[in-house]
C-alpha cells in the first residue's frame, strides 16, 4: 500500500518511455547517422576502401609487421 503511488508514477513513466524513445532514436538517426554518408562522399573518404581499382593486382592489405603466426591460430578453442 505505501509503495502503490511510486509504482503507478513509475508504470506511467516506462508508457511514456515507449513512445518517447523511438521517437528520440529516430531523430538521432536522421540528423546525425543518415547526413554521415553525403557528408563522406563530399569529402572523398572511403574507410571500408569499395572504390574499384582495375590496375591493382590484389585488394590485400599488407600488414607491417606481419600478423600472428600461422600455428598461433590452430587450438582457437
Amino acid at each position: 500500500m505505501l509503495l502503490a503511488p511510486f509504482n503507478r508514477v513509475w508504470f506511467k513513466f516506462g508508457l511514456l518511455l515507449r513512445v518517447v524513445n523511438p521517437l528520440v532514436m529516430a531523430v538521432i538517426y536522421f540528423a546525425v547517422v543518415t547526413p554521415t554518408g553525403p557528408v563522406m562522399r563530399t569529402l572523398g573518404k572511403d574507410p571500408l576502401r569499395l572504390k574499384c581499382d582495375p590496375d591493382a593486382q590484389s585488394y590485400w592489405i599488407h600488414r607491417d609487421p606481419p600478423g600472428p603466426e600461422r600455428e598461433s591460430m590452430q587450438n582457437q578453442f
